[in-house]
């Protein structure tokens, strides 16, 4: 039996350096598993090596000590002197000599790190510790002079770079009856015959979380010393920095079968259900046999493979099992301990609403909000990160969302900022995906995304065209900008609507700072005539008339930014966040702010609660920012602040927020992902219109969740108002402690806010009614 940590998986949706820009897509999160890590030790010797046989007895004790911990392949070289198990295959040892650049033996490496020294159990452990995004299934067959391998790679988080499936047959003891080199030694382990079906290994596909790809490959057998002793390892290595993501080693009694599930929900609301979904593998006949168990959970247990629904209604931590059999009689079990967090959903100032795009894990990006009634927003695909020509926009303060196609757009243009004016008008900035001259620029609809027309005069001509973003600062004035064109970065301003845009002069720009300098999709910030955009260099160019002139700052220490936002002319906040590129986890968070206007900037620490996928400030509110997504932590929520960062209020957690925009200090909306046309990827805000404190009057609800009949702890008179899903008013009543109780019976099925008001604060709670 395998019993796994579950691991959340931190794709930060936007940019993993976090401004949403096309180098970095955006990804839906979800609830996965990382796998139990197999460590690849690989070993350089020799047997004539005098260091190596001092050195080798211990590594071979490691080696045979961590079976369930440890693969492990040896590479003898010709050097420092003769070795006979290195004649049989000199060209692939060399490859993998210089692949490490390695230059004296003994070396060992641990999952692509050399190592200063020697393995050792402690080093095995950290590198084991670390949970991997990959399982192998790996099996092997000696037949007729020949052995074939059969590898199953199944991804089941993300991980990212230049994937190679690396295949080492080897010798898992060789003995000598005299020393074969100069050293003395005899016997002999893990030695490498050969790489197959070559030193360069197989491409890994592209696979989505939960793909698999099997690789088979054989080899007639040539100077094996014995057959019996055969056996092959298997490993996926990223060729761009060296670093190993899993390996697993063919033994006789290999389980060929692996179980594996997910679920989509494992922070279930008592009363709520979820639903999983098998994923297990098995790399030899087909699995005939599912054995499920729930604790705490109805059904209990269920067998097959696709169980039903399976529905929590007490609050507390519950084991999830699968055993899985398949028609060899092969059998795995996966137990994962407390994989079901049943508990009431956290009390949140945002409204649930359906972004209405059909196809499910839709993220809703690039949000411009207009007004209490108005916002639109850009589609991206939540499996591949990749901007799409979609868009959603309501005009009836979220009621309804309606989506729609971006049409009439060339070929290659990818969405790459939108910026709302009324329900009929918006405008979008397109980049080309493949650089080419013309498929850049302006488009504006004027029929409610019904078209969308290219506005010509803002030309975005040649390969080095690069739209970043598109703001209109009325149905009138714009701008738009993009990277450096002709030597100076490409502004264009508007003042009748797009129909006539004109270049800003180089003499209205500052320099750029290098050639390679440039902007980033959707970075930017606006509060009445001025807007900021900040580059790669650390830099921040701002103008204070809607576009026609310019001034640059420079933010000390930053290289790079992730998020920029003014909550009026003078007061601002840019973020500079740092992913492992790997795991996507943060490792890094570095934030300035300024009350200048941008002149100038100060380094500071935030305080503990803020997030960084994406930071909105709420226009004419000083200092007052909203953030949402991940922490430093990986933990997703929502929180905000009303000092510039100092300290942080919070307002949920668990959720999986991609982006933020608020309009003032009553009007916002955050992005998510939809599970369908009819259920999420928009919250609105609400509840901020009473004080500028939220949630300073406390009570609570019961029982909850309610059949609809409820009690509430209040402690003087207060109102008491009840919202759908949709933001809409469906109850209200004035209630006093003496009388606190209510009745929701006439209400249907589902998740509500209840807001009581009392001497001037607001408090707001979720219910269920079941």
């Amino acid at each position: 039996m395998r019993k796994l940590t579950l691991f959340m998986v931190f794709v930060l949706i936007g940019t993993l350096t976090y401004a949403i820009n096309p180098k970095n897509p955006v990804k839906k999160t979800t609830t996965s598993m990382k796998s139990t890590r197999k460590v690849l030790l690989e070993e350089f010797t020799n047997a004539s090596c005098a260091p190596c046989a001092a050195a080798n007895p211990a590594i071979n004790q490691l080696i045979l000590a961590n079976p369930s911990k440890l693969a492990a392949i040896k590479y003898q070289t010709n050097w420092p002197g003769a070795d006979p198990m290195n004649a049989h295959n000199p060209g692939e040892v060399d490859t993998r000599v210089g692949f490490y650049q390695v230059n004296a033996v003994p070396h060992s490496v641990i999952d692509g790190v050399s190592l200063s020294g020697h393995p050792s159990q402690s080093s095995i452990n950290a590198a084991f510790a670390v949970p991997s995004p990959f399982i192998i299934l790996v099996n092997h067959q000696v037949s007729a002079g020949q052995i074939t391998v059969n590898a199953t790679i199944k991804k089941t988080d993300l991980a990212t770079g230049n994937l190679v499936v690396f295949i080492g047959v080897i010798e898992k003891y060789i003995h000598f009856a005299s020393a074969p080199g100069t050293n003395g030694e005899t016997d002999f382990y893990r030695v490498m015959k050969k790489m197959l079906p070559g030193d360069n290994g197989t491409p890994l596909n592209n696979l989505n979380i939960g793909e698999t790809q099997t690789i088979t490959e054989s080899w007639t057998l040539a100077n094996v010393y014995d057959e019996s002793q055969l056996s092959a390892v298997v490993w996926v290595q990223s060729i761009d920095d060296r670093e190993i993501f899993q390996a697993e080693m063919s033994e006789p009694n290999t389980s060929n079968v692996f179980a594996l599930f997910a679920c989509d929900n494992i922070m279930v609301a008592p009363g709520a259900s979820a639903n999983f979904t098998d994923e297990s593998i098995t790399s030899t006949g087909t699995i005939t046999n599912w054995e499920w168990t729930f604790e705490g959970g109805t059904p209990s247990t269920f067998s097959g493979q696709t169980p039903p629904a399976i529905s929590y209604s007490t609050v507390g931590f519950y084991d999830v099992q699968l055993i899985v059999t398949n028609d060899n009689n092969d059998k795995d079990t996966l137990l994962i301990p407390e994989y079901i967090n049943c508990k009431i959903p956290a009390t949140s100032e945002w409204i649930i609403q359906a972004s209405g795009f059909a196809t499910a894990s839709r993220g809703a990006m690039y949000l411009s909000v207009a007004n209490s009634n108005i916002a639109w927003a850009i589609a991206n695909d939540g499996s591949t990160g990749d901007v799409l020509k979609e868009f959603t926009k309501t005009t009836n303060g979220g009621v309804t969302w309606t989506p729609g196609t971006i049409s009439g757009l060339p070929t290659s243009a990818v969405p790459s900022c939108i910026s709302a004016v009324d329900g009929s008008t918006a405008y979008i900035s397109t980049y080309s995906s493949s650089a080419t001259s013309g498929q850049c620029g302006v488009f504006q609809t004027v029929n409610g995304g019904t078209t969308w027309t290219k506005q010509t005069t803002a030309t975005y001509t040649g390969t080095a065209a690069f739209p970043n973003i598109v703001h209109f600062f009325n149905a009138n004035d714009g701008i738009t900008q993009g990277d450096p064109n002709g030597g100076y970065f490409e502004v264009y301003t508007t003042s009748d609507g797009g129909t006539t845009w004109t270049r800003v002069p180089q003499v209205n720009l500052p320099a750029i700072a290098a050639s390679d300098e440039y902007g980033y999709t959707n970075m930017y910030d606006a509060y009445g005539d001025n807007l900021w955009y900040a580059t790669n260099k650390g830099r921040v160019y701002r103008s204070t008339d809607k576009g026609a002139t310019w001034a640059v700052s420079v933010v000390p220490t930053f290289t790079d930014f992730s998020e920029i936002a003014f909550s009026d002319e003078l007061n601002g906040m840019a973020a500079q966040i740092t992913y492992n590129t790997s795991t996507g986890a943060i490792t890094a968070v570095k934030i300035a702010r300024t009350n200048d206007g941008g002149a100038t900037w100060t380094i500071f620490t935030p305080g503990v609660g803020a997030y960084f996928s994406s930071i909105a400030a709420v226009p004419g509110v000083a200092n007052k920012f909203v953030s949402v997504g991940y922490d430093q932590s990986g933990n997703l929520g929502s929180a905000y602040t009303e000092n510039a960062g100092d300290t942080w209020t919070n307002i949920d957690e668990g959720v999986q927020y991609i982006s933020v925009d608020f309009s003032d200090n009553t009007t916002g909306w955050a992005g998510g992902f939809n599970q369908s046309a009819t259920e999420g990827g928009i919250y609105k805000w609400h509840l901020i219109t009473k004080t500028p404190s939220l949630l300073q009057t406390d009570y609570a609800i019961y029982p909850n969740p309610s059949n609809g009949i409820i009690s509430l702890s209040l402690k003087e008179n207060s109102k008491i108002k009840v919202f759908n899903t949709s933001g809409t008013l469906v109850f209200e009543t004035i209630k006093d402690s003496e009388n606190s109780t209510i009745d929701l019976t006439s209400l249907s099925h589902g998740l509500y806010l209840v807001q009581v008001e009392s001497n001037g604060s607001i408090s707001s709670k979720k219910l269920i009614i079941q």
